[in-house]
C-alpha cells in the first residue's frame, strides 16, 4: 500500500544559508530564518559565491517531507 501524502506541504522550520567559492569551505550564514509555509523566501546582502547550500536549523515531529522547487538567485543591479 502507498504512503498517505501529508495532509500540509513540508517547509524547512529554521534555515541558515551559507556560501562557498570551491564547494568545500563554507561561510558563516549569509541569511537565518524560519521557514513560513510553502512558499518561503529568504533574501541576503549580495555576497561572491559559486554554491548556495541551505542547513535546516529546527526540526519537529514527524514533520512533512519538502525539497527546493524554483531557487532564484540574482546578481547585484539585475532583475
Amino acid at each position: 500500500r502507498a504512503a498517505e501524502p501529508p495532509t500540509s506541504p513540508g517547509y524547512p522550520r529554521g534555515l541558515e544559508v551559507q556560501v562557498s567559492l570551491d564547494g568545500r569551505t563554507w561561510s558563516t550564514p549569509v541569511a537565518q530564518g524560519k521557514g513560513q509555509g510553502r512558499h518561503t523566501n529568504v533574501r541576503f546582502n549580495p555576497v561572491k559565491a559559486k554554491f548556495v547550500r541551505m542547513v535546516q536549523t529546527d526540526k519537529v515531529e514527524e514533520p512533512a517531507p519538502w525539497a527546493v522547487e524554483r531557487l532564484r538567485l540574482f546578481e547585484p543591479g539585475a532583475k
